[in-house]
């Protein structure tokens, strides 16, 4: 159990095609590289009845893997459930932040309320995927570039919904190879901490 009374459960990518979501609220996916086509059919049934999938796109470039193959994240069943379509990954021409100052949807209000927005926007991010989102979708959060980029997209789907965080939800051992600063920060903490509520 976690400290808000959750328990999560652990299943490795190459185990997502036999994982049974039952009795699930939400599924994360922390820089899964080739998620299957059979993975996706699952994940979209299980957001179209009523649960949540929120993705993290960093490297994952741990453990020996690849790191995120786009051309899984972008075929046709892939689409059917998340929010936007991956295209590359881009190195932000200095760090840039979170921009959360449009706080009128709910899950970003709290930012409003407990000053967070700009500490927020002062948190480095270097690199982050470049995303199209599909017609259905929302840019809930842009990063604080010259293009001011989509930082989480989200997206209803039937009963559901699901959400991406276009750069890293992890903190890499080697410095060199950080995509931000965000883990371990409060803002980070409670803009997360409201997309899965």
């Amino acid at each position: 159990l976690t400290a808000s009374g959750a328990k999560v459960t652990f299943v490795p990518a190459h185990k997502l095609d036999t994982a049974e979501f039952i009795e699930t609220d939400l599924v994360v996916l922390v820089n899964v590289p080739a998620p299957s086509q059979r993975t996706w059919k699952k994940l979209q049934q299980f957001v179209s009845s009523g649960g949540g999938l929120l993705g993290f796109l960093g490297s994952a470039a741990f453990d020996g893997a690849r790191g995120i193959q786009v051309a899984p994240w972008t075929t046709p069943e892939a689409l059917d459930v998340l929010p936007a379509r991956l295209d590359v990954v881009r190195l932000f021409r200095k760090p840039c932040g979170l921009d959360v100052k449009d706080t009128s949807n709910p899950i970003l209000a709290d930012f409003d309320t407990q000053g967070g927005a700009a500490d927020v926007a002062l948190i480095p991010v270097w690199k982050s995927w470049n995303v199209e989102p599909v017609d259905d979708a929302q840019v809930l959060v842009r990063f604080t570039d010259d293009r001011s980029s989509p930082a989480v997209v989200t997206r209803a789907i039937g009963r559901g919904r699901s959400a991406l965080f276009t750069t890293a939800g992890n903190l890499e051992i080697d410095d060199r190879r950080q995509w931000n600063l965000l883990v371990g920060k409060w803002p980070f903490f409670l803009l997360v901490d409201r997309l899965v509520l």
